[in-house]
């Protein structure tokens, strides 16, 4: 399970996220394991619990589990470790 989020889907993420009011930290955490393209699947699973907890959309659930688990996603640009932090 290996890839890198486009900034497009993670700014349409941190949205829906930031909205159902998941923590600051867990975003950040978050962010790092996907930029870098190595979210576990225990990972994953907690991040839906945290997601799910924090009332976002089920059909955003989907879409993010499609983009993540089956790994549409590209290499590139994202490994420089810079996060792009969108929490105002």
């Amino acid at each position: 399970m290996k890839g890198t989020a486009s900034p497009k889907f993670l700014s349409e993420f941190q949205y829906e996220v930031i909205k159902g009011t998941t923590s600051p930290k867990f975003l950040s955490e978050f962010q790092y394991e996907v930029i870098k393209g190595t979210a576990s699947p225990k990972f994953l699973s907690e991040f839906l619990y945290e997601v799910i907890k924090g009332t976002t959309s089920l059909n955003f659930v989907s879409e993010f589990q499609h983009e993540v688990i089956e790994v549409r996603m590209f290499h590139g640009e994202r490994d420089s470790g810079q996060l792009p932090v969108v929490l105002s």
